[in-house]
């Protein structure tokens, strides 16, 4: 249920359980057991509760007086935290307690209320209030039944639901209800049935098929157990139904050709065996369009994901895609992640996951999602969507849980082969040949021999070796980590070693293994010296890895230097605790996650928690602050590459530290410093997710420049067609801090943003006001780069007023002091605007000299909003000199840049660049289909104004078909937008097409006055008009004077001369 802001009290017990008061999150209280008597008095609102029951209930296992005292201190905490919706929970009697929830918001009560009512609209309403389990994360013991309880009426209105969609012939719509359905209880065989009567009633009768063989290998896995009779006998029926693929041929037999593109990760090491498994799961993806790889943490799932995708490369022409996922938090960050690895940027309001789909439309590719398991929900939303969006794509996850979607195809990822000690032959020549055909045996050799090149198997070890690798299950990563003991240690002294922390494990389970891993990590630890020790546990904060200099930083003790520092490191390297990789920025440092987790609880056993998270946000906040400042200069790409690289570090930072009120200064001051990153990659939404974040949790909100900063991030992270009401109202916060500190670079940067969001919202009055009060200050205290954007935000408001000389003197003021400073962004952005003010005058040889520097600029800084302008440009400077090869091969190269970076608005200007083209070449068929392309983009991500000139140009070909109505329509609308938006030269286009249309219909005369208040309002602007459209526009003026003669002719065009144009167009509204 989303939060209702200003709404009272809102109660969301669905999921983790979260409270808001008046719109803001209730303050964080100190024991968890205040939440939890919240939810209980929900459970039981408007009528009294005994107390005893209650303090039983919260305190099971406390003597009765003691349990009453915490509930009388933990109500009294919960009160004061409901500030003025306190008076809900009050004393009913000195016996009872009592809850008026009456004009709350509590998704559980209208849940529950939709259950009961039991229509359709009611089910999914209920199914779309169930975000999660009741109380995720309580794990009290009255909890239980209560969770059990919705999640049985969950389970039965999706499959009211589904059940109701196939009956009505949608079976696609109903196999979203019963695949979530089956998500929530992957034992259902009534979900799987349905999935599987849907498939093949949307015709897909294999994937139905494998629906119910993915189901029968879970219950044979994990309960011994088979579907039911009614879903065995659907699954024989279905089976004698059964075709060819959809698509023919295996991926394998379809031959494919082209650059291979993607990424995959190269490991330091070689994978050991797993020949078998990797052409057995190659070949499974050629069968299933999602396959899952399963097994405990450590099995080795990543490694051998890669080899598959290594070896499945060749059969997919638009490449493998590596998505780790293990340092990911939240799961709407999934498609972030895979946007990220195909290096995409997300569209202006789609958002990533619409980008995403967007980009594989209609390719062949393969995306590896590495350590799904903490994220399977939205793991399977996204997976779902992506695989609808093309039938050539495949996915690969690892995970230790199935996904849990129709048509998943899981893969148990076995241990390594191992031999039993007690089965081992006698002879010592047999032994080692047997034993060498072990991959158990073969990776504790190799890893060893890294270790130590003097290690050999040999017959004085070899038993050793072998009870080694047996009592560690053939667990890769517990295997590598005793291997690399063989440096200090006999092989006899690692087994001892292993023996006193390992115990005798009697079952080989998955349990087991797990155990197996986790004795080998706290046997490495112990093994470490008490400084290794210190530091392996302080850099369990680094969750997307780190440097030498950051470790010392973090984790270092005062004294401790950077060569001691790198000598630990190298001995943690050398242990096999932490993986060393090589990057453009010099050597970086990691944890798997599982060897991270390990650490973090060692950090949380010694208490170390508190003063090393200060220690990593103030890392955290120094270095964002440093990176910030090269944003915008000649090595803004290095910049970016430093800060994608501890991007995950910084949102960890934020996110964890901004719990702790006294951290929430440094989180703001990381928010703060991101905003421009986030805005230069296009990344608005995650961006302003987590800035948004930290502002809420700033419960206090002092006037620091931090938050002062974080406010006008925030801002600036709203989207061009977004509210520009609430980029004012962030904004006009931060200017107030600003002014009460004096900061007059911050008040400069408030001062633009008002501008902005007035310039979106057509208020060309106010943004100047803002602009000129920008430069004005910026000029007060000489900052270069503040006067060059000040001075190019001026000049964008003077073109929308028509003073086309003054807007070319400040871009020339802007581009000159750019130049100067190093201010590669503005500079880029300066010059193609100065490159479009040009070409508007004609001046084709000065604009494209200003647009092929904008080009070279923006593509050195990464800036592709002046990179795909500028060849647009550079297209329309072509075709107006009738190159239209070139005009195209220009468009061409932009349409690829914007489809890569998923920026729509962008793709629909260029489609009707390319129409225009084709228009002009005389492609009428090119030209419609164009033109049709950018209306329907344009209307879902674009502005007006980009709207209303789509609709001219589709107009205009409308008409010169013959399509008279049709071409009004789209005329009229066009115009009616150009007023809106108070566009002028919007509007002269728009009466030179009613003109031409008038003339179509033999209204010669009233055409002629249309023409002329055109011809007046571009002279009033001092408006210049392209030769083609000039030249274009005296024909038709030409022939209106044949058909009228001299005298009407000139009473019609003094009819239009100086009429006002509302007047003009006054006779059309009337028609």
């Amino acid at each position: 249920m989303e939060p209702l802001v200003g709404s009272g009290l809102t109660i969301q017990l669905l999921g983790p359980m979260h409270v808001q008061v008046g719109g803001k999150a209730l303050p964080p209280l100190r024991s968890r057991k205040a939440y939890w008597l919240l939810a209980l008095m929900t459970l039981r609102a408007n009528r009294p509760v005994q107390r005893v029951w209650l303090a039983s209930m919260l305190w099971p296992d406390a003597e009765q007086g003691k349990a009453l005292a915490n509930l009388r201190t933990v109500m009294s905490e919960l009160r004061k935290a409901l500030g003025e919706e306190k008076e809900r929970l009050h004393p009913g009697d000195h016996q009872t307690v009592y809850l008026n929830l009456e004009g709350a918001h509590v998704d559980l009560r209208e849940f529950d209320k939709a259950i009961q009512n039991g229509t359709s609209e009611d089910l999914l309403k209920a199914v779309g209030l169930y975000t999660g389990a009741l109380l995720e994360g309580c794990s009290e013991e009255w909890a239980i039944p209560e969770r059990d309880a919705r999640e049985r009426e969950c389970l039965n209105a999706l499959q009211r639901l589904g059940d109701a969609a196939l009956q009505a012939g949608d079976p696609r719509g109903s196999l979203t209800w019963y695949a979530r359905a089956s998500a929530m209880d992957p034992w259902s065989d009534a979900a799987r049935r349905g999935m599987m009567e849907a498939l093949a009633q949307d015709g897909d009768v294999n994937e139905a098929l494998q629906v119910y063989r993915s189901y029968a290998d879970l219950l044979r896995g994990e309960a011994n157990a088979v579907p039911d009779e009614r879903t065995t006998a659907l699954y024989q029926r279905l089976r004698s139904k059964a075709r060819k693929p959809v698509n023919g041929e295996p991926i394998a037999q379809v031959a494919v050709v082209g650059i291979q593109e993607g990424y995959l990760p190269v490991p330091i090491t070689e994978l050991v065996g797993r020949e078998d498994e990797r052409d057995e799961v190659v070949t499974l993806l050629r069968r299933s369009r999602l396959v899952t790889l399963l097994g405990v943490g450590g099995i080795g799932k990543t490694r051998l994901a890669i080899a598959i995708g290594s070896r499945a490369r060749d059969e997919f022409t638009d490449g493998v895609w590596f998505v780790p996922l293990d340092t990911t938090t939240e799961g709407s960050q999934i498609p972030v992640r895979v946007a990220g690895a195909m290096g995409l940027m997300e569209s202006n309001h789609d958002g990533w996951l619409n980008t995403v789909e967007g980009h594989v439309r209609d390719k062949r590719l393969l995306i590896i999602l590495d350590n799904c398991e903490h994220l399977l929900d939205t793991c399977a939303t996204v997976v779902t969507r992506l695989l609808a969006a093309s039938r050539g794509i495949r996915i690969l996850t690892t995970s230790r849980e199935a996904v849990g979607i129709p048509g998943e195809a899981v893969w148990a990822v076995p241990s390594l082969a191992a031999p039993d000690p007690r089965q081992l032959p006698d002879g010592a020549t047999t032994l080692q040949r047997v034993l060498s055909s072990y991959e158990a045996i073969q990776l504790f050799e190799e890893r060893a021999r890294e270790a130590n090149r003097g290690f050999a198997l040999a017959s004085a070890n070899a038993r050793e070796v072998a009870e080694i690798c047996f009592r560690l299950e053939g667990v890769p990563l517990a295997i590598e980590l005793a291997a690399t003991r063989v440096r200090s240690m006999t092989v006899g002294q690692i087994l001892e070693r292993l023996n006193d922390h390992m115990g005798l494990l009697t079952t080989r389970s998955s349990g087991s293994r797990q155990t197996a891993l986790s004795s080998t990590l706290n046997w490495s630890y112990e093994l470490l010296s008490e400084a290794e020790q210190t530091l392996f546990r302080r850099l369990s904060l680094f969750v997307g890895g780190w440097t030498a200099e950051a470790a010392r930083q973090v984790g270092g003790d005062d004294g401790q230097g950077a060569d001691e520092i790198a000598d630990l490191l190298a001995s943690l390297v050398e242990k096999s605790l932490v993986v060393l990789r090589e990057t453009r920025q010099g050597v970086r440092y990691r944890y798997l996650e599982m060897v991270r987790q390990f650490a973090a609880a060692k950090l949380e056993a010694f208490a170390e928690r508190e003063l090393i998270e200060s220690r990593f946000l103030r890392w955290c906040g120094e270095l964002t602050e440093e990176l910030e400042r090269g944003i915008g200069r000649p090595d803004q790409g290095l910049c970016f590459e430093r800060i994608e690289a501890d991007l995950d570090n910084f949102c960890f930072a934020m996110e964890g530290g901004s719990q702790t009120p006294e951290n929430i200064d440094e989180c703001l001051r990381i928010a703060g410093n991101l905003w421009l990153f986030w805005n230069r990659k296009g990344q608005l939404t995650r961006g302003k997710r987590y800035i948004d974040l930290v502002l809420e949790r700033d419960i206090e909100r002092r006037p620091t420049s931090h938050r002062a900063k974080a406010l006008y991030g925030s801002g600036n992270l709203i989207g061009s067609a977004d509210d520009p009401q609430a980029r004012t109202q962030l904004s006009e916060e931060s200017l107030e801090i600003y002014r009460e500190l004096g900061d007059s670079a911050g008040i400069v940067g408030c001062l633009r943003s008002l501008g902005n969001a007035a310039f979106l919202g057509d208020d060309f009055p106010s943004a100047r006001h803002h602009f000129s009060e920008a430069l004005r200050v910026s000029r007060e205290i000489s900052d270069t780069r503040g006067i060059a954007h000040a001075a190019g935000s001026l000049a964008l408001v003077a073109e929308e007023l028509c003073e086309l000389e003054f807007a070319e003197s400040l871009w020339e003021e802007a581009v000159e002091l750019a130049r100067t400073s190093g201010e590669m962004n503005i500079l880029a952005w300066g010059l193609q605007h100065l490159g479009r003010n040009r070409q508007d005058r004609e001046e084709y040889a000065a604009a494209k000299a200003c647009y092929e520097e904008a080009l070279t600029v923006s593509q050195s800084v990464e800036f592709n909003a002046v990179t795909v302008s500028s060849l647009d440009g550079l297209a329309l400077i072509a075709d107006a000199q009738g190159d239209y090869s070139l005009a195209r091969e220009y468009v061409a190269e932009s349409l690829r840049i914007s489809g890569r970076i998923g920026d729509l608005h962008g793709t629909s200007i260029w489609l009707r660049t390319l129409g225009s083209v084709a228009f002009h070449e005389g492609d009428l068929d090119s030209a419609e289909t164009s033109f049709t392309e950018s209306l329907e983009l344009v209307r879902k991500h674009g502005g007006r104004r980009d709207l209303a000139l789509t609709l001219s140009d589709l107009g205009r070909l409308e008409l010169v078909r013959g399509k008279v109505e049709l071409a009004r329509s789209r005329f009229e609308e066009s115009l009616d937008l150009c007023r809106q938006t108070n566009f002028t030269r919007g509007i002269a286009m728009g009466l030179d097409n009613l003109g031409a249309l008038s003339m179509r219909e033999g209204e010669a005369a009233w055409a002629v006055t249309l023409w002329a208040c055109a011809s007046g309002l571009r002279e009033g602007k001092l408006l210049p008009l392209p030769t083609r459209e000039r030249q274009r526009n005296e024909q038709e003026i030409g022939e209106a004077r044949a058909a009228l003669g001299s005298e009407a002719f000139e009473q019609a065009w003094e009819a239009g001369v100086g009429m006002d144009p509302m007047e003009a167009l006054t006779p059309l509204r009337s028609v």
